[in-house]
């Protein structure tokens, strides 16, 4: 039977690597308009309550839910999420913004 979840749900959850360090959460989903399918997670990483979220996108298929800690794992060797795009105060990968000029 297939589990079927909101996607306002998993806003909040916890991230973290495969070595169970917690990274930052789940802020947002993003979806493939063309597809209906969730194409990448926003992660709220590394954010202190004095400097404000710092928000990265990250292939959804990049990401496994460990239902038992109730928390969501990044997959595989991972650079260092800072080179990761970060996105714009407006909401949008910079980078994809360029790609479709």
């Amino acid at each position: 039977m297939r589990q079927i979840i909101s996607a306002s749900s998993l806003a909040g959850h916890p991230v973290c690597n495969a070595a169970g360090e917690i990274l930052g959460e789940i802020r947002d989903l993003m979806l493939d308009a063309e597809s209906g399918q969730i194409a990448y997670a926003v992660l709220s990483l590394g954010a202190s309550p004095a400097m404000g979220d710092r928000l990265f996108v990250v292939p959804i298929e990049s990401m496994h839910a460990d239902d038992a800690q109730c928390r969501y794992v990044l997959d595989g060797e991972w650079t260092p999420l800072e080179e990761k795009p970060e996105l714009s105060p407006a909401g949008r990968d910079p980078s994809a913004a360029a790609a479709t000029k």
